[in-house]
C-alpha cells in the first residue's frame, strides 16, 4: 500500500516520539523498589472496597512500603508490626522473622494473607508447603492458593500455581530454557514428577507463595472476580501464572482448572501512568485485524477489551501458542543452523507484515531529517549531554543526511519492541505479541532491534556488547553476522529499501533505545542520577561513535556487508 500524504503517527503514541518533549519528561530522581517486586499484589483476593484498609507488609522493608503506598493498594500502609494489631491484609515477605501463626492471627475477618517462603536461603528445614498450610490453618486461617515462584524471590520472574500442573508443563514447554546437559537433566525429571506429585508439585520448588483467607473469601485474584472479567470468562474455574518480567506491566496467562493451555492473557499496567500503552496495544490489534490478510491476521493476538481495575486499565486478549525464538536461542545443543531458520522466519514475517502496513513512500527531504535525526539527536543531547566521540558521531550524521535527498523512504507500522522474545515459533508458523509500543516509523527499524538481539543471544555475550562484532568487526568467516547481513539484504530488497538510508536508521534505533529506556525508567521511579551507568542503551551508541567513520564511509554499502 502507497500514500502519496505524509504519515501520521498513531494517535496514541504520538507524545512517545523521540524529539524536545521527551527530554524535557527524563527526570534524575532516585529510584525506589523495583515495581516487579510487589507484583504478587494481583494475585490476592478481592478487598471488602476498591482497596484494602490496613495493610501490615513484614520483612519488605520501608522501600517496599514506599512502593505499596505508591500504588494505593491500602489506605494505610505500615511495615511495623507494633503499631497494627490487625489488619485486612497482612504480607509476610521472604526473610521476615515474625512468627507465621501470630501474623496470621491479625488478619480481620474477611482478609487475606500472602506469605512467601525461600528454602534455598533458609536451609533445609524451613518448613514446605504442607508444614506452612498447617501453621496458617492454626492461625484460623484458611490456605487458597499456593504458588512455585521461579527463578526465586530475588528475580522473581514466575508465579506457577502448584494445582495446575498443565501450567508447569507449559511453562517448561514454551518459556524455560535448558541452557546446559544437567538442566536438561533436571527438567525432564520435573516433568515426570509432575506427572505424579500432580496438586503437590509445589513442595518440589525452592521457593513458593501461599495465599490464605480469613472467613469464606472467594479465593480467586480479585482482578478474574470483576463484573467485566466475568463476562469474558464466565463461571469457569480459573487460575494464573503471573509472569513478572516485563517493564511496564504484569502478564496473567489464565488457565482453566483442568485444562492444557492458557485460555487468555490479561495484561495489567504497574502504574496508572502506563495505561495509554496497553489501550495504545488494544487498538492496534484491532487495527492489525481490520488491515491484514487473512494469513498474517492469524500471526497476532486478538484484542478481547479494556477493563477498568483499580485505576488501571487492563487488557485481555487471546493466547496465541508458540514458543519464543529466544528460548530455542539459548537452548542447549540446538544448532546453529536451526537458530538461523529462526532469524530468517522472523525477516520474512516482517518484510510481509511491512509490505501490508505500508503508509507512506516519499522522497528523504528536510521533514525527513528532522524528524528522523535532528530531532531524537537534540533530545538525546539535551538529556544527558554528549561525549566528545558522541558529538562527532552527530555531526557526521546530521552532515550524511545530505545525501539522501530524493531517496524513497517507506513508513510503515512498527512493532517498535520487536526481539527474539516477542516472536513466538510453532513449526513453520510465527506470532509476534506484545503490541504496546505500536506506532508509525520507519521501516527497517524493527529488524534491526531484532537482529541485535538475536545476534547477541546467539554469541552469548551480554547486553548489546556484540554490535560490534555485528556490523564493525566482520571475518569473512563469520557464518553469524553473514546470516543477519543476508536477511538484512533480503528484507530491504523486499521492501524497496536503498541501501544509503542504513547507517541513518541504525543511529536512530539506538538513539531511541536510550531515550525509551530512560523515559521508561523515570515513570517506574527508577531513574538514577547517573543515567548512563543505569542504562545498558548506551552501549549501542558508544558503539556506533568508536566507528562512527565506517558506519558513514563508502556511501550505498552497510558496514556488514563490505
Amino acid at each position: 500500500m502507497v500514500v502519496t500524504e505524509r504519515a501520521k503517527l498513531y494517535p496514541a503514541e504520538a507524545s512517545n516520539s523521540a524529539g524536545s518533549d521527551l527530554a524535557a519528561r527524563i527526570g534524575g530522581t532516585e529510584g525506589g523498589a523495583p515495581l516487579a517486586s510487589i507484583d504478587w499484589r494481583f494475585l490476592l483476593p478481592a478487598p471488602r472496597a476498591d482497596r484494602f484498609d490496613q495493610l501490615l507488609v513484614v520483612g519488605g522493608g520501608p522501600a517496599i512500603a514506599d512502593r505499596l503506598n505508591e500504588v494505593g493498594i491500602a489506605r494505610r500502609v505500615t511495615c511495623s508490626t507494633e503499631r497494627v494489631t490487625d489488619a485486612d491484609a497482612v504480607v509476610v515477605l521472604n526473610g521476615a522473622s515474625a512468627p507465621l501463626t501470630a501474623l496470621g492471627r491479625r488478619v480481620r475477618p474477611g482478609g487475606v494473607l500472602y506469605v512467601e517462603v525461600d528454602r534455598q536461603t533458609s536451609g533445609r528445614r524451613t518448613p514446605g508447603p504442607r508444614q506452612i498450610c498447617r501453621q496458617v490453618k492454626d492461625a484460623g486461617l484458611v490456605p487458597v492458593q499456593t504458588y512455585a515462584v521461579w527463578p526465586g524471590f530475588t528475580e522473581r520472574r514466575t508465579y506457577l500455581p502448584s494445582d495446575v500442573p498443565s501450567a508447569f508443563r507449559w511453562y517448561l514447554a514454551s518459556l524455560h530454557a535448558s541452557q546446559t546437559a544437567g538442566s536438561c537433566v533436571q527438567d525432564a525429571a520435573v516433568r515426570a514428577l509432575l506427572a505424579v506429585a500432580g496438586p503437590r508439585t509445589a513442595a518440589l520448588s525452592p521457593s513458593f507463595a501461599i495465599v490464605a483467607t480469613a472467613g469464606t473469601v472467594p479465593f480467586a485474584p480479585a482482578l478474574l472476580r470483576t463484573a467485566s472479567f466475568r463476562a469474558v470468562f464466565g463461571s469457569k474455574e480459573l487460575r494464573v501464572v503471573l509472569l513478572t518480567h516485563g517493564g511496564d506491566r504484569a502478564v496473567l496467562m489464565v488457565f482453566e482448572r483442568v485444562g492444557g493451555e492458557p485460555v487468555a492473557v490479561i495484561k495489567v499496567p504497574r502504574l496508572p501512568v502506563f495505561n495509554g500503552r496497553t489501550a495504545n496495544e488494544q487498538h492496534v490489534l484491532s487495527w492489525l485485524a481490520r488491515t491484514l490478510d487473512t494469513g498474517l491476521r492469524q500471526t497476532v493476538p486478538e484484542p478481547l477489551g479494556l477493563v477498568a481495575y483499580c485505576g488501571l486499565d487492563v487488557a485481555i486478549e487471546s493466547f496465541r501458542p508458540g514458543t519464543p525464538i529466544w528460548r530455542s536461542i539459548r537452548q542447549w545443543r540446538r544448532s546453529l543452523g536451526s537458530k538461523v531458520s529462526d532469524l530468517r522466519a522472523a525477516a520474512c514475517w516482517l518484510a510481509d507484515f511491512h509490505r501490508q502496513t505500508e503508509i507512506s513512500r516519499l522522497p528523504w527531504g528536510v521533514d525527513e531529517a528532522t524528524r528522523w535525526v535532528n530531532a531524537p539527536l537534540a533530545a538525546y543531547q539535551d538529556a544527558f549531554g554528549v561525549t566528545a566521540a558522541e558529538q562527532a558521531l552527530f555531526a557526521r550524521a546530521r552532515s550524511y543526511t545530505a545525501t539522501l535527498e530524493g531517496t524513497p523512504f517507506p513508513i510503515v507500522w512498527q512493532h517498535r519492541d520487536f526481539k527474539p522474545n516477542h516472536v513466538l515459533r510453532t513449526g513453520p508458523s510465527l506470532t509476534v505479541i506484545d503490541w504496546e509500543g505500536g506506532r508509525a516509523g520507519p521501516a527497517l527499524c524493527d529488524l534491526i532491534h531484532f537482529v541485535v538481539h538475536w545476534h547477541a543471544g546467539v554469541r552469548g555475550v551480554s547486553g548489546f556488547s556484540g554490535l560490534s562484532a555485528l556490523f564493525f568487526d566482520v571475518h569473512p568467516a563469520d557464518d553469524v553476522s553473514r546470516a543477519v547481513n543476508d536477511v538484512i539484504a533480503v528484507y530491504l530488497r523486499a521492501l524497496e529499501i536503498d541501501d544509503r538510508v542504513f547507517p541513518v536508521l541504525l543511529l536512530y534505533t539506538c538513539v531511541e533505545l536510550v531515550l525509551r529506556r530512560a523515559e521508561q525508567q523515570r515513570l517506574q521511579g527508577q531513574a538514577t542520577e547517573d543515567r548512563r551507568a543505569a542504562n545498558r542503551n548506551f552501549e549501542l551508541v558508544d558503539v556506533l561513535a568508536r566507528h562512527a567513520d565506517e558506519l558513514f564511509r563508502n556511501v550505498g554499502v552497510r558496514p556488514c556487508a563490505r
